[in-house]
């Protein structure tokens, strides 16, 4: 560039009379920068700009700041102009990755089916009980959908580890309607033993049990708004039945045991008689043992994709991420009645606590 002096320091210094037409051109469009403590005319004049409009003429780091802004944005511009399609590009297939449920959030990525699971090695006094895999909360790929139209759900066979006296039933669930009259969706039942469900005309749901002489219950109590997804816990010690809806206490009820034992098989999202639930359902865990509120709350705490919070104690543990399996360690396997689907596009409703 031709000569310029930003206070008294020489920038740069043309040894000629005669200045390049291209360079004066853009000195005319651009501007010279001179400095304040200079003689402007003499500067100019040795430039051949003497005849440089007033406008053109800046003093000190007014212009530099002026055109080091202009070079940013034009350099700005230049980029996008260069490298938008590729962005695009990226930006399409990222979309189409996150709705295809390889990840779960921003940057979060999806669990596998079957990416954590108990494990069990040998028997009786001296067997050792573990999680093994990926057990850190990752968001599931898939969810269980199921709909009171097509009255699809799950049934688990009847098994004896899952006829309990004490007992904790947990699920991560997301409802979309309020059921008609007399419907009471199941989301978990063992048929005279335990059950959650949905109340009819309502957005509440009950946990029940059963003993020798009547049915005890105990409520969320609270509406609960829908296409939202929520963890409700049921709790038995053999004295109360308890409720938990996002790992706080809503309902206490007496009841002394024993409860009723059943033959029935294990129903979820739907069965027991009753009506298929209208939403979707996660990860379903089933203890043997009645989970305090410190335990409850950490279960919470690890979101949709928890694992078990105490191995040793779950007899049943289906995560349903695109599979109907049984990861506990006793290989409770369910299996489909009716239309089932599993979606992929679950996480709009779902905030990770």
């Amino acid at each position: 560039m031709a000569l310029k002096r930003l206070f008294g320091l020489k920038m740069a210094m043309i040894r000629s009379n005669a200045v390049n037409v291209a360079m004066t051109n853009t000195i005319i469009s651009s501007g010279v920068i001179l400095s304040p403590t200079r003689n402007h005319k003499k500067d100019l004049y040795k430039l051949g700009l003497e005849s440089l409009p007033s406008s053109k003429v800046f003093y000190g780091f007014e212009r530099v700041l002026s055109m080091s802004s202009g070079i940013r944005s034009q350099s700005a511009m230049e980029y996008l102009m260069t490298y938008g399609w590729a962005i695009l590009a990226v930006a399409v297939v990222l979309g189409v990755l996150f709705q295809l449920g390889v990840f779960g959030g921003v940057g979060t990525p999806r669990a596998q089916p079957g990416n954590c699971q108990v494990v069990k090695v040998g028997t009786g006094i001296t067997q050792t009980i573990s999680l093994a895999g990926e057990c850190q909360g990752q968001q599931p790929q898939y969810v269980v959908a199921t709909s009171s139209a097509s009255g699809g759900y799950i049934v688990v066979p009847n098994s004896q580890q899952l006829n309990l006296q004490t007992f904790t039933i947990a699920v991560w669930l997301e409802t979309s309607n309020t059921p008609p009259s007399g419907q009471y969706p199941q989301v978990i039942c063992k048929n005279t033993q335990y059950y959650l469900y949905q109340e009819t005309t309502s957005s509440t749901f009950t946990f029940e049990t059963t003993n020798s002489v009547t049915n005890q219950y105990a409520h969320t109590a609270t509406n609960i708004p829908f296409n939202q997804w929520h963890f409700y816990v049921g709790t038995y010690d053999g004295s109360n039945l308890r409720v938990y809806l996002d790992g706080v206490l809503k309902d206490t009820q007496p009841l002394q045991g024993p409860v009723q034992t059943s033959t029935n098989p294990l129903d979820l999202g739907g069965g027991c008689v009753y009506n298929s639930l209208t939403g979707a359902l996660s990860n379903v865990q089933i203890y043997n043992t009645t989970l305090s509120q410190s335990e409850i709350t950490a279960l919470y705490q690890e979101g949709i994709g928890g694992a078990p919070i105490k191995p040793q104690n779950v007899v049943g543990w289906w995560p349903l991420n695109g599979n109907l399996n049984d990861y506990s360690g006793n290989n409770d396997n369910g299996q489909s009645s009716g239309g089932l689907t599993y979606s992929s596009s679950w996480t709009s409703g779902y905030t990770a606590p």
